[in-house]
């Protein structure tokens, strides 16, 4: 039987089983809802990927993110999950499309083969800190995240992985003043406590 012609009951008893954490039902889960979420990558990953991340990374994206909100969701009918999922799946894939085709950091379009004979020596060079210096900062954040809300966390999650203020803000359904607040507070703090 199709997902979305599941009996509502069924589909209801499925959901709970899920929630509690059977693996049976999740498998199930996954397996009928699924193809869809696939479908709905397909149609909405940008061609420029295609070669650098298959269908599977954007389904596990989506997944995750699904996972994750699973006990705050509550679907009465497999319609009105399937609206979410394709929701959720379109968000997850431009989010996707937007750090690797936008950013500056992570931009595939600036990509350059190292055979170009227009490469030089200073190019090649990375303009981050060396490694141990990187290990010390990781190490200062670690502390200072500590005492952070979850929220607080994932700000910096994102920030870490490239995003701006804004594309963090968006991924997380907050107000972009909230993540600069967020953050002029965290560097308050490492100045404070590096006196």
């Amino acid at each position: 039987m199709p997902a979305a012609e599941q009996e509502p009951g069924a589909f209801r008893e499925l959901m709970e089983r899920v929630r509690e954490g059977s693996a049976d039902a999740t498998q199930q889960f996954v397996e009928e809802y699924g193809k869809h979420v696939t479908r709905f990558v397909r149609r909405y990953r940008a061609s420029e990927l295609r070669s650098k991340f298959d269908v599977e990374d954007y389904v596990q994206e989506v997944w995750t993110a699904f996972f994750h909100k699973l006990p705050g969701l509550h679907f009465q009918h497999p319609q009105v999950l399937l609206a979410f999922l394709y929701r959720l799946t379109h968000n997850q894939v431009l989010t996707m499309n937007v750090h690797f085709l936008q950013t500056q950091k992570n931009n595939v379009r600036r990509e350059v083969s190292l055979e170009d004979p227009s490469l030089d020596r200073q190019t090649l060079v990375s303009p981050d800190a060396p490694p141990g210096r990187r290990a010390e900062c990781q190490d200062e954040i670690a502390w200072l995240l500590k005492s952070c809300r979850p929220l607080g966390q994932e700000i910096v999650r994102q920030i870490q992985n490239g995003y701006s203020q804004k594309e963090a803000a968006r991924a997380l359904c907050v107000a972009e003043k909230t993540v600069g607040r967020f953050l002029h507070t965290l560097r308050l703090r490492a100045g404070q406590a590096a006196l």
